[in-house]
């Protein structure tokens, strides 16, 4: 009798550590499509080749050579094409998306000489 009560007693302790050392369960664990996925954000700058309500193309000088992307809009820019622009976009599934497009303005650099025209 004394022996059927140790072994049950040491059971029990030992299925107590056990439950201690794995831990409640959190809602994270148990439903992992609950968390949210943090995309890198990225920025590419270029002149807009093509536009439309739902794509934008720019094209950049990579190493001396002309090179082009597309991404998606999430919503309309409004930009033209020919425009230096700036895209701020995340990669979804293998496709890039622009939350974000912001025009450059040209930068107002002053030459050393100014044109000026004097009359004698």
């Amino acid at each position: 009798m004394k022996r059927v009560m140790v072994l049950m007693i040491g059971f029990v302790f030992l299925f107590s550590l056990t439950a201690m050392a794995v831990g409640p369960v959190s809602a994270t664990t148990a439903n992992p499509e609950a968390e949210k996925v943090k995309l890198a954000k990225k920025q590419k700058t270029g002149t807009v080749v093509s536009l439309s309500d739902v794509m934008i193309k720019i094209e950049f000088t990579k190493k001396g050579k002309k090179d082009a992307m597309t991404f998606a809009l999430t919503k309309p820019a409004k930009v033209s094409v020919g425009e230096k622009v700036t895209v701020y976009y995340t990669e979804k599934d293998g496709k890039k998306e622009a939350f974000k497009v912001k025009v450059k303005k040209p930068s107002a650099k002053k030459s050393g000489k100014s044109k000026t025209v004097s009359k004698n």
